[in-house]
């Protein structure tokens, strides 16, 4: 059976769809070498940044016309990626021993695909900080 483009572009959204899904996992659950590896793979940084792009496609349309499902999807899709870093960061055994530089470049590694402003990194690196002085 012969495929039509559109369908090829949709098994390809679908691909990296299951990458994306496969790196939130690692974040999650993975050794910290893992996520390592992953943070410096080329594809990491080639997905998150498509899904972004989509998802900054979606949100100009949604200021266009008020559609309160897809802003909220929004909202919540945003909220799971700063749960993803936290978790990540959470597990970070030699966080304490970091310097601020150090903290600095790790959360930045983590946001760099999910544009963060420089307030967010801030917030990351301060909810690290309260978490590992427990």
């Amino acid at each position: 059976m012969k495929r039509n483009k559109e369908d090829m572009f949709s098994i390809n959204d679908l691909a990296e769809l299951n990458v994306l899904r496969q790196c939130l996992y690692v974040f999650k659950f993975g050794k910290e070498e893992d996520v390592v590896d992953l943070i410096n793979s080329p594809l990491y940084g080639r997905v998150f940044e498509r899904v972004n792009r989509a998802l900054e496609e979606e949100l100009i349309k949604l200021s266009h016309s008020p559609n309160v499902i897809g802003e909220q999807l929004y909202i919540e899709h945003r909220e799971h990626e700063r749960q993803v870093v936290e978790s990540y960061l959470e597990r970070l055994n030699n966080w304490s021993d970091f310097d601020f530089n150090t903290k600095r470049k790790v959360v930045i590694n983590l946001l760099i695909p999910y544009k963060y402003s420089k307030s967010t990194i801030d917030e990351m690196i301060k909810y690290a900080d309260f978490f590992h002085s427990k």
